[in-house]
């Protein structure tokens, strides 16, 4: 009857543990995310995105950030693929962030409500319970944006512009709720096109989050937390913040194969520490998990936290690197002396 009672008592405390881990996967207090892509090496298996998936885990991160794709039955089953994999096991799951990229021809189209309503729609019907945050388009100001315009005051935008990049995010936003309405929505932007945003709130746009990049290709990047604009302190973290209640950097870093990977590894350091800093922002993501393959013909594209490299350069096949880059280092030594 004793080992009965002890069993049960190991049991119990075993599944509230379980439980535990599986609200604080849900809900973490700060998200540590990075930029996925399912298939990287070129070999598009279920495999190559288990390896994956498992990569950002050991890294220690709570979030990825994966594309939403249609294109064909090979291209839906790599989403599919992550976000299986981002939730087993089922106690530990990995908060999931879909983005739905805009496109400039259906902004230009005849229907852009209706284009975004249907994508929408489809991804958050698709993944309903699923997936946390469904993200608007890619720094959709900049389709707006007037050339050589900063972005931070209202008039930087093109007002016919503006009117169909807001109704195409109003589909989709629109979309999303009916698919799946506990599912948050996110807006990201970049530098200091933040008007559009603020615009795009006041004009009843939903949205829950914004993200904002701050990925670059060379040093020295500008300071986040204590930002100057015309040589004056400008409150950019405070401008986001009166836009949405939750505030996150989504693509953190500086390019590792053009500043060097040491530079890289301090500047990310630098900047996440700082970012810790300010209690209005409650996340970070780094840009990339891992190099990939498609890009190969661009110049300096070799900016993930880790490598890949070819098996079989004539059937474009590639692995991963066993070399692990000092930016990793990096973002894994933040991660685990935070949590």
């Amino acid at each position: 009857m004793q080992r009965l009672m002890v069993g049960l008592i190991v049991l119990l405390v075993s599944a509230g543990t379980a439980w535990a881990l599986w609200q604080r996967s849900l809900h973490p207090s700060f998200v540590w995310g990075v930029g996925l892509n399912p298939t990287p090496t070129g070999v598009l298996t279920a495999e190559t995105t288990h390896d994956v998936v498992e990569r950002a885990r050991t890294l220690g991160v709570n979030t990825i950030r994966v594309k939403y794709t249609t294109e064909n039955e090979q291209q839906r089953n790599r989403v599919r693929w992550a976000v299986t994999e981002a939730r087993t096991p089922w106690w530990q799951p990995l908060q999931i962030v879909m983005i739905l990229e805009h496109n400039d021809l259906i902004l230009n189209g005849p229907e852009p409500y209706q284009a975004g309503y249907d994508l929408g729609l489809e991804a958050a019907s698709t993944y309903r319970g699923q997936v946390a945050y469904y993200q608007l388009g890619n720094e959709l100001a900049a389709y707006a944006l007037k050339p050589t315009w900063g972005g931070f005051t209202p008039d930087s935008y093109i007002p016919e512009k503006y009117e169909r990049g807001l109704t195409w995010l109003r589909g989709v936003s629109d979309g999303i709720h009916a698919g799946d309405p506990k599912a948050k929505r996110l807006v990201t932007g970049h530098w200091l096109q933040h008007a559009f945003w603020e615009m795009a709130k006041d004009d009843g746009l939903a949205f829950e989050a914004i993200g904002w990049d701050w990925f670059h290709e060379e040093l020295p990047v500008p300071s986040l937390v204590d930002f100057e604009f015309e040589e004056k302190p400008y409150d950019l973290i405070g401008k986001l913040a009166s836009i949405a209640e939750t505030v996150w950097v989504t693509e953190a870093g500086v390019n590792g194969d053009v500043v060097g990977r040491s530079k890289a590894a301090a500047f990310l350091t630098e900047f996440i520490t700082e970012l810790r800093t300010d209690p209005r922002i409650d996340g970070v993501f780094v840009a990339q998990l891992t190099d990939e393959m498609h890009n190969q013909w661009s110049e300096n594209w070799q900016h993930g936290l880790i490598g890949i490299e070819p098996v079989d350069l004539a059937n474009q096949i590639w692995r991963f690197s066993d070399t692990v880059r000092p930016e990793y280092r990096a973002y894994d030594a933040l991660i685990h002396q935070t949590n």
